[in-house]
């Protein structure tokens, strides 16, 4: 199990998906504040332009078991309650992520993330290279809503947008 100290601030929060008693996937959610973001250690200079007006939350130990069954539904159920408890409960405006360079065209295609920094490597995980992506939450509610007029084959299709969250019964379980 690999963890960071970001990992035990108050406000971290993990989301776990869980198939029959067994944990399945999660990933974590770092809030930007005065600690900061993992991404400042190598892409400080790009974050700080986009924090002038902007709330940031990091998307960190994504994890699906490699024996899962339906390993994209889990993806979606993971980013769409860090999308909803993000936006809903913390006002975040963009998450940010840092991957390797091969799963870059999957986060641009199917999550619409764009790429803001250069292929740098990161000590944390035994030197591999790392691109620093960004996606702006307003962009996702929209591509949410306009789900049936799309023809894309985007994860967003199976996502349940804020505007449906609010005006259902679930919101007081986040909010």
């Amino acid at each position: 199990m690999w963890y960071s100290a970001y990992d035990l601030l108050e406000e971290s929060t993990v989301i776990v998906a869980i198939d029959n008693n067994r944990v399945v996937g999660t990933l974590t959610l770092i809030f930007d504040d005065e600690f900061g973001l993992p991404a400042s250690e190598l892409y400080e200079s790009e974050l700080s332009t986009i924090r002038a007006n902007n709330t940031l939350t990091e998307i960190t130990s994504l994890a699906i078991q490699k024996d899962a069954r339906f390993s994209t539904t889990i993806l979606v159920k993971l980013f769409n309650q860090a999308y909803l408890y993000s936006k809903g409960s913390k006002n975040s405006t963009h998450f940010i992520i840092t991957v390797n360079p091969r799963h870059v065209m999957f986060y641009q295609k199917k999550l619409l993330f764009e790429k803001i920094g250069s292929v740098k490597y990161y000590d944390k995980v035994g030197g591999a290279p790392a691109e620093l992506l960004i996606l702006d939450l307003e962009l996702v509610e929209k591509t949410i809503l306009d789900r049936n007029n799309s023809k894309s084959k985007m994860l967003y299709k199976q996502f349940i947008s804020m505007k449906e969250f609010k005006s259902s019964q679930l919101e007081h379980f986040y909010c």
